[in-house]
């Protein structure tokens, strides 16, 4: 009789946890914090900025201010504008804050650096736009990560007071893990890029298991694309009360997909 009452029971905690266990997945989502980079015209990106939003209020997590791909430096130190005045008016639609980023095919002087950050952060607040702080999109050399480091210990010394952040690449952990937290000492956040071209990609378990033996603030990870399924997938790997922070890269061929 005991085996036959308790039977029901048993039933029901076995469907309360398999609930549970497929629940579990959005709940650890949702206590993620997001942001996206704007790697072009933000009137090309309306879209896939709606989708994000709306997925984020759907399961309850935060969204961080964008990061504004602005310039670029080239290998003959060249500076790139890719905004105007009128684009920077249209960033408005999308919040009253953003970090700048500049993508670097090289390693300038820090002077230069410096120099346009303050100046190209005057132009947003002329136009009552926010910047909360710079972002650098290098690809270093794994090889070459304490020099980086130096590089960018020297661009704090004249920025003391800015918030730093950069981009980095998985290969950097597999290929230089020691330097590579000595250079996270050195920026507000790393900034992973877990694609490639055009694929989202899974790191390794060697990868995961940096980044949770690592300051969880000092760490996100870079997505292409509205790729939500992706973005779940990944949190399996990642301890539960984590707080790394999902980067949303959207340009132009993001929207034309979502």
């Amino acid at each position: 009789m005991l085996k036959i009452k308790l039977y029901p029971t048993i039933l029901l905690f076995a469907f309360l946890l398999s609930s549970m266990f497929f629940l579990f997945d959005d709940v650890i989502f949702s206590k993620k914090t997001v942001f996206f980079w704007m790697w072009s015209k933000p009137q090309t990106l309306s879209s896939s900025i709606i989708s994000l939003s709306s997925y984020c209020k759907e399961i309850n997590c935060k969204i961080d201010p964008p990061h504004v791909h602005f310039g670029t430096i080239t290998k003959n130190n060249n500076f790139i504008m890719h905004l105007n005045i009128k684009d920077i008016e249209v960033l408005k639609d999308f919040g009253n804050s953003f970090l700048l980023t500049f993508r670097l095919e090289n390693l300038p002087t820090v002077y230069e650096v410096a120099d346009k950050y303050k100046k190209y952060s005057s132009i947003f607040m002329n136009s009552d736009i926010e910047i909360k702080g710079l972002e650098l999109d290098y690809d270093s050399a794994s090889s070459k990560i304490k020099v980086y480091k130096d590089w960018i210990k020297r661009l704090r010394e004249l920025l003391p007071k800015d918030h730093i952040e950069i981009t980095g690449l998985t290969t950097w952990v597999y290929d230089n893990e020691q330097d590579t937290r000595e250079l996270s000492k050195e920026v507000k956040r790393i900034n992973f890029q877990l694609y490639h071209i055009d694929k989202n990609k899974i790191p390794t378990q060697r990868f995961f298991n940096f980044l949770n033996n690592i300051s969880e603030k000092k760490i996100s990870l870079g997505v292409l694309c509205n790729d939500y399924e992706f973005s779940k997938s990944i949190n399996n790997s990642i301890k539960t009360n984590s707080q790394i922070t999902i980067g949303y890269f959207l340009n132009s061929n993001c929207s034309k997909s979502t």
